[in-house]
């Protein structure tokens, strides 16, 4: 658990976990409820999923409500793993709950054992998406310049 992350003059505690198997459909609602332009829409079967492979984490208040949400695929593409799917409501951003969130996540991936020799740490952020893109550094990724159309674009 989190305890004192400062928001202005406000101080929140969030606890920052897996989501379990009976909370795949409150975190797609969650995610659903706040696609847009940015956040890439995932259909209720790939939640199952990622709750199932223990991929995906949350940060809730005091109170239960679902504050932030994230996962971390394991051999998503190869040997890598991918962050992704980073979403702070608004009345909780600037306080480092997406940082803190991501660190958990990344972390207990790794916590059984170390990867794969030559596995990769990978995420797909769009290039004006600049906050996320902040975060990422943070986390320790680096830019690596592979620009990609949008379909539909």
């Amino acid at each position: 658990m989190l305890d004192g992350l400062t928001m202005g003059q406000d101080v929140s505690t969030f606890t920052i976990r897996h989501v379990l198997a009976d909370g795949a459909t409150r975190a797609h609602d969650f995610h659903a409820a706040h696609v847009g332009q940015y956040l890439f829409p995932r259909t209720i079967e790939e939640f199952d999923d990622l709750v199932r492979d223990a991929c995906l984490f949350e940060a809730v208040t005091e109170t239960g409500d679902m504050a932030a949400i994230c996962y971390v695929l394991s051999g998503a593409t190869g040997m890598n793993y991918e962050f992704g799917g980073v979403f702070v409501r608004d009345e909780h951003r600037g306080c480092g709950l997406a940082d803190a969130l991501g660190r958990v996540a990344i972390a207990s991936q790794f916590a059984m054992g170390a990867p794969p020799a030559g596995a990769k740490m990978i995420a797909h952020v769009h290039e004006y998406n600049k906050r996320p893109r902040r975060l990422l550094e943070k986390l320790g990724f680096s830019h690596r310049g592979i620009s990609e159309p949008l379909a539909g674009a």
